[in-house]
């Protein structure tokens, strides 16, 4: 049975027991409304999304042991590489930062399984662009619930996306850019109902 709502409890169990029964090196990007929850900005999400940085031949084994606990725990997930869908934004590696929540869980399992697989939010200013390219009601409700805590904010998701746009013209999106300014302008409207100002122009 699948667990309709997620809390950080359920959501930290299930990168555990992957951290545990995995065994390999490697790197796991948690993100999506899943992240915003460990870090104690939402209280629950319906499923987990994340992608992995791990050797080829490492990829199989991963994704058999995800399905396992995802069965077990009851939980969906879904792995996708943000940089599959959009070109990513200069510096995203570097704004990765990692999940405490894990380490401070007091779980047995948080020590040197985690140190092997290491556990990290994926970039939000990514994330934002990625889930905007999309555009459904709740990709907008995570971008600003992402905005609404502190992980990005307007006027430098203006000036990544100024750089960013260019290449949108050059790599597939699965949209026209103009599609994509016009998801955007209609995010920073939502902000603006908020109460938010914001110093977008478009």
């Amino acid at each position: 049975m699948v667990a309709k709502y997620l809390d950080a409890h359920s959501i930290g169990r299930f990168l555990n027991e992957i951290a545990y029964r995995f065994r390999g090196g490697g790197r796991f990007y948690l993100y999506g409304f899943a992240g915003l929850v460990l870090a104690g900005h939402r209280e629950w999400a319906t499923e987990v999304t994340y992608c992995v940085e791990l050797g080829s031949e490492d990829l199989p084994l991963f994704d058999r042991i995800a399905r396992e606990v995802g069965g077990e725990l009851g939980i969906r997930h879904f792995r996708e590489h943000p940089g599959e869908v959009i070109p990513l934004p200069e510096g995203y590696a570097q704004r990765a930062r990692p999940i405490e929540a894990l380490h401070r869980s007091g779980d047995q399992l948080a020590g040197p399984a985690l140190d092997r697989l290491g556990f990290y939010h994926f970039d939000p200013y990514s994330i934002a662009f990625r889930f905007i390219a999309r555009g459904d009601e709740q990709d907008y409700e995570l971008v600003l619930a992402m905005l609404e805590a502190g992980w990005v904010n307007e006027q430098e998701m203006e000036r990544q996306l100024q750089a960013l746009l260019p290449r949108f013209s050059r790599r597939t999106i699965q949209q026209d850019p103009a599609e994509f300014r016009r998801k955007y302008r209609g995010l920073c409207q939502m902000w603006r109902a908020m109460g938010h100002r914001t110093g977008i122009q478009f």
